[in-house]
């Protein structure tokens, strides 16, 4: 996989094709903009209407070229590019960028032409990146193919996007960039190569994507969660509206939507989701910084008791704590302090600075506060009007001097007022402090770093031990779906316990059912049409003897067939009636890219309408599905909120894993739906279910 990237980021030939004889601003010249860096390559423009082009010998073709050529770059019209890969593939070349826009991205042609592309250079070991793509970066060996003459600035970031945009702001985004790929339309390479490459590439040590889509989606999860117990991957996704979600007939189906499925596996992964805009930029920066921390402890000094409690509310938002002083610190501290005034954290230092100026304050509380073993990270807050000299006495200055020391403890500075851009690219230009602009994005940013090294980083995880049942051998009988009784039969062999029940034919039937299973119980109606019993009447509970059954069974028939004629009822499915314990929902639906994605969540008639769910792709481990549960509101009913006796979560962890394995051993199954599965103290129950083939 490294000599594929070898080509792309490290080639010592290109071809570019298409390479333009205007120049200047506007032209949009990849040739000038690779001359203009000083790319240390061998480079040949193709343009069968020039001689030369900006010092350079052109050729009417690739194939003219007697060098061999490492990488070809395609810049032209989209209806000449089949034709010209066709001339890469005849030279040969060892990769391929098409930079040309108007193919998967756009119309029905242009994606036959995108699929034309790749069939020319399967089987012959040529890979391609694009179309649509400003290409690759690598600042490490100054090379580049974009078309925009981008700013440059090296840093240990891997860049894998779908815009160009990434690239072309990568200094102000990322503070610079060691490697970028834009995959465009990924017709060919994609998210997975890439990031499979960083993740051995030593020079990367913070992985960031902008992530639109992906395929191989199973794949991706298997890479991200090796690496990134070895350096962080970050991911902003966007597109993330269920609007592209494929129409569900379960309950499960219409809860995972799109969005859910990412998030779910981007946890499962270990990899640090940025939810907005913003969040890219921070965390990339704050994982460049700072390579650990010790805890969740924050020191915080201040000019501003205002600008301190915002900061609190913004940690304690973020899973972050403020610290407890030693006495030791405490005593240093006060020595500056005047006598009214109180050594807390925050540490409002305002007061020493008007007595004894910023040098005789700062410098020593920095200190000492990173000195303190109670302390895991310190914060500063700081107006910023100017940008001072180097001799000048400032508390950015003191707070660069002391984490140059300290550099096991992050240390960073929120910072506003007129000049806070330039003070920033002033103090992180300098060293190991990181400057955010409001407390919010601070806190965000630590929380995320504290979370990263102390739950995935060098973790492989332990897990609950979990009997896992086998999934059952045999394919199910194909299309449509499994109700009742056969839904029941598949959850019991998968080791799901399932509430006793019979399929009735008629009345008769019924009451034999009744009779045999044992008063009371409840009866639903069976019909293929009817997905939600409780809104067509198809249910009725707690029936107490045969008079009653008969009543309720003319009833509920009437009633469904009023609410749903056209519907074909199969039978009634009577079942022991089962009272108390926690309603919950726990299903699947499989994802197209990612297989099987479990729900889970409190259930029964208000499921769709509290939403209060959790979502894990199958298979799940104990932890995982532990974790599941703790993720809603369900699990402080569960363990027994007001007095009340906890449900059996060991035999509820059992299921969940149960029906992961389920869902993942049997392909045949699109949706998987149990609702109500009843928690209580003495084990669960399937009371419902619905299987979609």
């Amino acid at each position: 996989m490294k000599d594929i990237f070898e080509c792309f980021l490290r080639p010592k030939s290109v071809a570019v094709i298409g390479a333009s004889t205007r120049t200047g601003p506007e032209s949009f010249n990849i040739l000038e903009v690779m001359k203009a860096k000083g790319c240390r390559v061998e480079i040949y423009p193709v343009n069968p209407k020039a001689g030369e082009i900006l010092g350079f010998k052109a050729y009417p073709s690739i194939l003219d070229i007697s060098a061999e050529i490492d990488l070809a770059i395609i810049a032209t019209g989209r209806q000449a590019v089949p034709d010209l890969v066709r001339q890469c593939v005849q030279k040969p070349v060892k990769g391929i960028v098409i930079v040309t826009q108007g193919f998967a991205d756009a119309d029905a042609e242009g994606r036959k032409m995108q699929e034309l592309v790749i069939e020319l250079v399967n089987g012959t070991g040529i890979r391609v990146i694009g179309p649509n793509t400003l290409g690759v970066v690598n600042n490490f060996d100054n090379f580049l193919t974009a078309f925009v003459n981008v700013p440059l600035k090296c840093s240990p970031v891997g860049l894998i996007c779908q815009s160009g945009m990434f690239i072309n702001g990568q200094a102000d985004i990322f503070g610079g960039l060691g490697y970028a790929v834009d995959i465009g339309n990924a017709a060919d390479v994609g998210f997975n190569e890439v990031l499979e490459f960083y993740g051995r590439e030593e020079r990367i040590e913070v992985i960031s994507l902008h992530m639109e889509g992906i395929r191989g989606g199973r794949r991706f999860m298997d890479l991200s969660r090796e690496i990134a117990v070895k350096k962080p991957v970050i991911v902003y996704k966007t597109g993330r509206t269920e609007e592209g979600a494929h129409a569900a007939s379960s309950h499960s189906g219409s809860l995972a939507g799109e969005d859910h499925v990412y998030e779910a596996a981007f946890r499962q992964a270990g990899v640090v989701r940025a939810e907005t805009f913003d969040e890219l930029k921070d965390f990339t920066r704050t994982f460049v910084k700072f390579k650990s921390v010790p805890g969740n402890r924050v020191a915080v000094i201040t000019f501003t008791g205002g600008g301190g409690i915002a900061l609190l509310d913004a940690m304690d938002r973020c899973g972050l704590v403020p610290a407890r002083l030693s006495p030791e610190t405490t005593m240093e501290i006060k020595k500056i302090f005047p006598d009214w005034l109180e050594v807390s954290n925050p540490i409002d230092l305002w007061p020493s600075v008007m007595k004894y100026g910023y040098e005789r304050t700062y410098l020593p509380v920095i200190r000492r506060l990173l000195d303190d073993p109670g302390v895991d990270m310190l914060v500063c807050i700081s107006a910023s009007h100017s940008v001072p000299d180097e001799g000048t006495a400032y508390v950015e200055k003191f707070l660069l001097e002391a984490a140059r020391k300290r550099p096991d403890k992050p240390v960073a500075l929120w910072n506003f007022g007129s000049s806070r851009h330039l003070m920033a690219s002033h103090v992180e230009d300098r060293g190991p402090v990181a400057v955010y602009s409001s407390p919010e994005r601070l806190a965000r940013s630590l929380g995320v770093l504290y979370r990263y090294y102390h739950h995935t980083f060098g973790k492989q995880g332990s897990t609950p031990q979990i009997k896992i049942s086998p999934a059952g051998t045999g394919l199910l009988p194909g299309g449509g779906a499994l109700l009742g009784a056969e839904a029941m039969e598949v959850l019991g062999g998968a080791g799901i316990p399932t509430v006793r029940g019979r399929l009735a034919g008629s009345l008769e039937e019924a009451l034999e059912a009744a009779r045999e299973i044992g008063y009371p119980v409840a009866m639903k109606v069976v019909s293929r049409q009817i997905v939600h019993k409780t809104e067509t009447g198809g249910i009725r509970l707690d029936i107490r003897d045969r008079d009653g059954l008969k009543e309720a069974y003319r009833s509920m028939l009437d009633e469904v067939g009023r609410k749903c004629p056209g519907a074909v009822v199969e039978g009634v499915l009577i079942q022991e009636y089962a009272a108390g314990g926690v309603e919950l929902i726990l299903g699947s639906k499989r994802d197209h890219e990612f297989g099987p994605v479990l729900v889970f969540g409190l259930g029964g008639i208000y499921t769709e309408i509290l939403k209060e769910v959790s979502f894990r792709i199958a298979p799940v481990t104990g932890s995982e599905a532990l974790e599941m549960i703790r993720e809603t509101k369900a699990y402080e009913i569960l363990t027994g909120a007001r007095g009340r006796e906890g449900a059996d979560l060991e035999a509820l962890l059992r299921a969940i894993v149960n029906l992961s394995h389920l869902a993942a051993g049997r392909p045949e199954i699109s949706e998987i739906d149990i609702n109500p599965l009843l928690a209580a103290p003495g084990g669960v129950l399937a009371l419902d279910a619905r299987i979609i083939l």
